[in-house]
Parts: structure tokens; C-alpha cells; sequence
């Protein structure tokens, strides 16, 4: 058979993943993305990053002007009004009143079920909500008196001087199997370096009849991801944008609070234009220099010079783009969040 000349006829087609191509006018290039295949741990290696991370996180939380609230809204969905309650079903009616009647008297009594004695059930659940969302993880510890002990992230630390398996606090087997999680002694000094594991307080997720000690409420997005990382994570770019325009136009605004006069003159009149002075006026020297300040007040009336129009200027502020790109910011955050944004529209 003879070969025709020419392309084949299936020469151009492809089979691949268009996302593995380097080079796209339509990709920014991240950094952060190589060439062999790495753990989720390995994008959080850093402990000074992850731990920064965290802090970040707990500043929005603290500061930010949508960030705190849309998370009291998140919780307020999530565990409304009675929280997260059991609902024992043995099939004996009064076996399950008796259960319930025994959660209440331990919930609801913050010396039974917090070992600080300060919250009771529904506050711990708001609270482990809150850093597991804010921080990325939180750490739940049965006492043997059956309270409850909330130790915070930031206490999981990994001392320099190990070379065991250790991320960020959890000692891990070969098969990934949690051994251990090394917490801080509250008292640290956070610039203090924790070098040691002398300085570890372990704690065995299992005791010796393998029953678990250790509760970690975390949200992993991967099955090789040890600890936990902050809601905020990919959003936090997108809140200081909100951030930035909000004060933008607080700024713009006090601005349109001030006024300008333009003054015209019709040319038929002589001279320089004379000082026209609104309403009583003060003077003061600073640095060298004379400020003169007149002081407004509504219903003045300005006397101005032959053949001159004065013209008051305003600026329209807020503009209407203003609301249209901090509604599609606020919704950005809220996708985040799995907080939907409801926008209502005028009738």
C-alpha cells in the first residue's frame, strides 16, 4: 500500500489534561506547585508559617469587620438554639428517658462537664466550633472525672531536637496511625524556642485498654493532611479587599461631608476678588504658617462680591459600583464560609 503525503489524519488529536500544560496566558503562576507528587503535610511543613497561619486567622476573627460576624452567623446555623444533643433510642422508652435525664445533669453543669468549671456542653460546642474553624483543629481531652479539658492549637508543637515522625505535634506511626499528640505547657513564653521533648507534655490517643483519650476536631481535606488549617485559608486575600474599600469609601464619605464653593465672575467687575468670609472665623499659627478657618453653620448666608456666582460642589458618594463589588466580595467569603448570601431586592 502506498502512504499518501501529508499530516495523518489523527495527528493533532489529544488525550491529555489541559491543566498539566505549564504555559497559559489564562493561569497565574503559583509558585508553590512543583513537578513530583508531595503529602498534604508537606504544604503546611513550615511551623513558623503554620503557625503564623493560625495567629492570622484569630486576628480576622478578632478584628476584621465581616469575618467575626459571618462566623457568629456559621455557628448560629450550624447548632442553632439547644446545640448538638443525643437522642438515645434502646428501645425501651424509659432506659431513653433515663439517658437523657443523665446528659442534661452532666451538659448543663459546667463543673461536671468542663474541667476549667466555666462552660457548660453548649458553650464547649460553640467554642470547639469556632477554633476548629478559626484555627484549623482544636484538641478535646476526657478527664477521668468526666470532664472535659479544650486544649487550643497552638499548643501542639514539635520540638526541634526529635527526629521521630512528628507534625506539628503528632506523632504518627508508618501506616499514619496517630501515637501521641505533644502539647506545650501553657505557661511557654511564645517566643520562647521549644526545643526540647523534655518540655512535651504526651498524651496517648489510646489508653491501655484501647479505648481513646484523645479527641481531635479537625476538617482534613486530604487522607495523608495531620492536622488542620483555617477556613479563612482561601479567603483572606478577598477580606482585606473588603476591608480596603469599606474604609475607602468611610474615607470618601467624611470627604463629601466637607463642601467647596466655585466662584464665577461675570467679568464686568474691577479689582481682585475680595475675602469673602463664611460664618465666624478663627486663626491659628503652626510651624510658621497662618491657618484661617471659617465656621459653617446651616442656614448661613454668604454675601459675595458684584458679578460673582457661588456654586456649591458635592461629590456622589458612594458611587454605584461600590455596592456591586463589595456584594461580589461578600459572597466570595460567604462560598467559603458554606455560609450562603442572601441579597435582598426592593420591591
Amino acid at each position: 500500500m502506498q502512504r499518501t503525503k501529508g499530516p495523518l489524519p489523527l495527528e493533532g488529536v489529544r488525550s491529555d489534561y489541559e491543566i498539566a500544560k505549564r504555559n497559559s496566558r489564562f493561569r497565574r503562576r503559583r509558585p508553590g506547585v512543583g513537578t513530583v507528587g508531595t503529602s498534604a503535610d508537606y504544604h503546611y511543613s513550615s511551623e513558623a508559617d503554620f503557625l503564623y497561619t493560625m495567629e492570622y486567622a484569630r486576628d480576622l476573627d478578632r478584628n476584621d469587620l465581616v469575618a467575626g460576624m459571618c462566623l457568629d452567623r456559621l455557628l448560629d446555623n450550624i447548632l442553632q438554639e439547644s446545640g448538638i444533643s443525643p437522642d438515645p433510642d434502646t428501645g425501651d422508652e424509659n432506659m431513653d428517658d433515663r439517658l437523657k435525664l443523665l446528659w442534661q445533669q452532666w451538659a448543663l453543669n459546667e463543673d461536671s462537664c468542663d474541667l476549667a468549671g466555666e462552660m457548660a456542653f453548649p458553650e464547649i460546642e460553640r467554642t470547639v466550633l469556632r477554633s476548629t474553624l478559626v484555627d484549623g483543629d482544636v484538641v478535646v481531652l476526657p478527664n477521668e472525672s468526666g470532664a472535659l479539658e479544650l486544649m487550643e492549637a497552638h499548643r501542639l508543637r514539635t520540638p526541634r531536637n526529635t527526629r521521630r515522625n512528628v507534625v506539628h505535634g503528632v506523632l504518627l506511626a508508618e501506616d499514619r496511625r496517630r501515637l501521641q499528640y505533644w502539647f506545650t505547657r501553657d505557661e511557654l513564653d511564645p517566643l520562647k524556642a521549644f526545643s526540647r521533648v523534655s518540655d512535651v507534655i504526651p498524651v496517648s490517643v489510646r489508653d491501655e485498654g484501647g479505648s481513646r483519650q484523645v479527641f481531635h476536631v479537625y476538617n482534613p481535606d486530604r487522607c495523608s493532611q495531620t492536622r488542620g488549617v483555617s477556613v479563612f485559608r482561601r479567603c483572606s486575600d478577598a477580606l482585606g479587599m473588603h476591608d480596603d474599600i469599606q474604609f475607602a469609601n468611610l474615607v470618601r464619605q467624611q470627604i463629601a461631608s466637607c463642601f467647596a464653593f466655585i466662584r464665577e465672575r461675570d467679568g464686568k467687575s474691577s479689582g481682585l476678588p475680595g475675602d469673602i468670609q463664611f460664618g465666624s472665623r478663627t486663626t491659628t499659627t503652626e510651624g510658621g504658617y497662618t491657618r484661617t478657618v471659617d465656621n459653617i453653620s446651616p442656614g448661613m448666608q454668604v454675601k459675595t462680591d458684584p458679578g460673582e456666582k457661588i456654586t456649591g460642589f458635592s461629590p456622589n458618594i458612594p458611587n454605584p459600583q461600590f455596592f456591586e463589588h463589595a456584594t461580589l466580595i461578600l459572597k466570595l467569603i460567604s462560598a467559603n464560609l458554606n455560609l450562603p448570601l442572601a441579597r435582598t431586592t426592593p420591591a
